[in-house]
């Protein structure tokens, strides 16, 4: 995996934190006496779930570039598509892939998974 891809790989796990949290939350509201392990589960995967969007809110707000920051944010945080991004900032889809290539190479993450 290049780096770029484990950089968007790491990003990514800021829906999945999202993802998870709310499933165990949907579990936990459908059960008629949830059992105490699951509150604890939950607690535990809400603070797990913080700390990744912590980290990754962290990473994108280091970058030296407005534009970068505001793609990421846009693409990797509130899960807008390269065209619902481009609508929002008055670019082609063209101009912020270039821009979200260029963020991705800029950003520096804690340790890259591959």
């Amino acid at each position: 995996m290049g780096d770029t891809q484990a950089r968007r790989a790491w990003l990514n796990r800021y829906r999945q934190a999202i993802k998870q949290e709310n499933a165990l939350c949907a579990r936990i509201e459908q059960a008629t006496a949830p059992p105490v392990e699951w509150r604890e589960q939950l607690a535990l995967q809400v603070a797990q779930g913080l700390a990744i969007r912590r980290e990754i809110e962290k990473a994108i707000e280091a970058l030296p570039d407005a534009m970068q920051i505001c793609v990421l944010r846009y693409r990797f945080l509130a899960c807008m598509t390269t065209k619902q991004t481009a609508q929002r900032l008055g670019y082609t889809a063209g101009q912020i892939n270039r821009i979200q290539a260029d963020g991705l190479d800029a950003l520096t993450v804690p340790e890259v998974q591959e």
